[in-house]
């Protein structure tokens, strides 16, 4: 018998996310690096300001003037702005392994869609039933090296640089203790590393749903659509939620938020909805325990009053980078109180 097309995407899931764990710890490796040169500084000013802070003198100002205080903050732009060179070749090149991933795993989609509709085995579909050739074109709206995407990793050194040198004299000014000053600086350098794995991710990520898109968007005269199918677990959000399950036109991309998991899986015509529940149906099927806890106390009471449909939760935003994404809706824009 011919697999569940759930079950092939399962197994296809837990291969990407193996090669994109692989990339994920390369950067962060490369970020930990750098902050072994960043904390010797920091640690030379945190002492500074202790110094200041014995002799009285403890102020924004002599802060900024301290030879510590210059040093640390030049150590933070230079490394910062060295790793974000080496992560727009790492991007770069996880974009195009994450594409052609994305072109296989959409391949075997469409043959384990093909075989349930034929009702044989995947290997007794011949593989010149699935149209479509591995062309990365694509791949220049994220990789263009004057593009939305390049320039928010150039930006990397000058904003969490600025945020980190402003944020240590407003503490300064506020009295806070030089150890609590320190703590915050590690802390916040690390948010650096936040914004750059999440940027690898949803690259890798949307590499992947386009080269799937192309794919299905290539065979759509054998397709009803492409089906939205989330991870539905206590980590999914609620727009993805609403999302699962629900039809496309053939080809649609997943234009999932940040980070996000989703997928879309090709429908044969004739045959059934790939999946038979959706996610509006699963979550009311949660315990109360359980919703709560998806969609937030607030949220949750609003919804159980009779102000909202879960099929309003899901809605779309304009990212730079990426264009159209879809997200969670705010609790204000459901009550309407823009």
């Amino acid at each position: 018998m011919p697999k569940p097309l759930l079950e092939i995407w399962e197994s296809l899931k837990r291969q990407a996310e193996r090669a994109d764990a692989d990339a994920l710890e390369r950067i962060a490796r490369s970020y930990a690096m750098t902050y072994t040169r960043v904390e010797s500084q920091q640690q030379a000013l945190v002492d500074q300001i202790e110094l200041l802070q014995k002799q009285g003198a403890m102020t924004a100002q002599n802060v900024k003037r301290s030879r510590a205080y210059q040093n640390l903050i030049s150590t933070i732009n230079d490394e910062l702005t060295d790793y974000s060179a080496y992560l727009r070749t790492e991007i770069t090149t996880e974009a195009t392994e994450s594409a052609k991933r994305g072109f296989s795993a959409g391949n075997v989609l469409m043959i384990g869609a093909l075989a349930l509709a034929l009702g044989v085995e995947a290997k007794n579909v011949p593989k010149s039933a699935v149209k479509g050739d591995m062309t990365l074109d694509f791949l220049a709206k994220y990789l263009d090296p004057d593009g939305a995407l390049f320039a928010r990793l150039n930006g990397l050194s000058a904003y969490h640089g600025a945020q980190i040198a402003n944020g240590i004299l407003e503490k300064v000014a506020l009295g806070q203790n030089p150890m609590t000053i320190g703590k915050w600086i590690t802390d916040s350098y690390g948010i650096g590393l936040t914004d750059s794995m999440r940027m690898m991710r949803t690259v890798q990520l949307y590499s992947y749903r386009q080269s799937n898109s192309e794919l299905q968007r290539a065979n759509s005269d054998v397709l009803q659509g492409s089906v939205w199918c989330a991870e539905l677990d206590g980590l999914t959000c609620m727009s993805c939620v609403a999302l699962h399950g629900q039809v496309f036109d053939a080809g649609e991309l997943c234009d999932d938020h940040h980070n996000g998991r989703c997928v879309m899986l090709p429908w044969v015509k004739g045959e059934p909805n790939p999946i038979d529940q959706s996610g509006v149906d699963w979550f009311n099927q949660q315990s109360e325990a359980t919703q709560r806890s998806m969609m937030g106390n607030s949220k949750y009471e609003a919804w159980q009053e009779g102000k909202f449909n879960l099929d309003q939760l899901s809605s779309t935003y304009q990212d730079e980078v990426f264009g159209n994404m879809r997200g969670e809706t705010p609790l204000h824009k459901l009550l309407g109180d823009d």
